[in-house]
């Protein structure tokens, strides 16, 4: 199966220059506010939708990680060379793959965003690699080509860069939950960028809960547990053998708040069942500096597991 090494990208946001960012089992940002990160780790959630399958542009830019913005917004607004191409480039690196990278150059035209060249790089080959200009006269809706294309080129990467489907978990840096949740029977596939509806996904996955619960039990010696109210249900964070004192999660510290939807997305990713890229901007907000380093042993240990189990 291929793996998503690196993404690369030029002339994006306040990237002008060509920057690579690495995706190694764990990969940490970090830095100056205002120095780009969030910018970077934004792709991830931005190209994941601009692969879906009903992708109808390069770029999804209605990505709740874009938040709002239009393509000249990811471009850079320094100062440039007036003749220089005022196009986005994108690069994929992938390791155990038929093509070891696959560069976009996307651009408008006529108010429209198109796939202005496409190359791709074989594995295994030195060179410059195969560029295909306007891809989009053999059925390229968007960053994934038509899956009934006959060209055999087209077809490869439609196979490597579809694998790319529902692969990313955007957390923003603002994590919340609710005081009562509805029961409802059922869980999303995945976290909103809020994380808010973790609790659903945690109360009807008891292995699930069990590990996330884990973390909350060896750094405050409470677990997680749940309340039937009238309908509704509330998540807790009970002390380990009193049975009767409901204390709800959103009243205990906000560091404990802010990282239940991190637990659940690593855990998910760990066993499998759930997007195996999780972006989390600000993982350890508002966490004392030991349950950071704690954090830090659980994200260790459960990409390790991931990579090697």
């Amino acid at each position: 199966m291929s793996r998503l090494t690196a993404l690369s990208v030029q002339n994006y946001r306040c990237f002008p220059d060509l920057t690579t960012l690495e995706l190694r089992p764990l990969t940490l940002l970090y830095g100056w506010n205002d120095s780009g990160k969030s910018a970077l780790l934004r792709l991830l959630p931005l190209l994941s939708a601009s692969v879906a399958a009903d992708a109808t542009s390069p770029l999804n830019l209605f990505c709740e990680a874009n938040r709002g913005g239009g393509f000249h917004d990811l471009l850079w607004k320094g100062e440039r060379d007036e003749s220089a191409d005022n196009s986005l480039f994108i690069g994929f690196d992938f390791a155990d793959a038929p093509l070891s990278r696959i560069e976009y150059r996307i651009g408008m035209e006529s108010d429209r965003l198109i796939v202005k060249s496409l190359t791709t790089h074989e594995a295994g080959v030195v060179g410059l690699g195969v560029t295909i200009e306007r891809p989009g006269r053999l059925g390229f809706p968007g960053l994934v080509p038509d899956e009934k294309t006959s060209d055999k080129g087209m077809q490869k990467i439609h196979a490597q860069m579809s694998g790319l489907r529902n692969a990313v978990q955007w957390l923003g840096g603002v994590r919340e939950i609710k005081r009562n949740y509805p029961t409802l029977g059922t869980a999303p596939r995945r976290l909103s960028a809020s994380g808010v509806d973790a609790p659903h996904m945690l109360r009807l996955d008891q292995t699930l809960r069990t590990a996330v619960s884990g973390w909350y039990k060896d750094r405050t010696n409470k677990i997680l547990d749940f309340k039937d109210l009238d309908g509704d249900y509330r998540i807790l964070l009970r002390p380990e053998g009193s049975g009767k004192m409901d204390i709800a999660l959103m009243d205990s510290g906000e560091g404990m708040i802010q990282v239940l939807s991190v637990l659940t997305a690593v855990e998910r990713a760990r066993r499998g069942d759930g997007p195996r890229i999780v972006a989390v901007e600000e993982a350890e907000s508002h966490l004392h500096p030991n349950a950071q380093r704690d954090l830090a042993e659980q994200l260790c240990k459960s990409f390790t597991s991931e990579v090697s189990g």
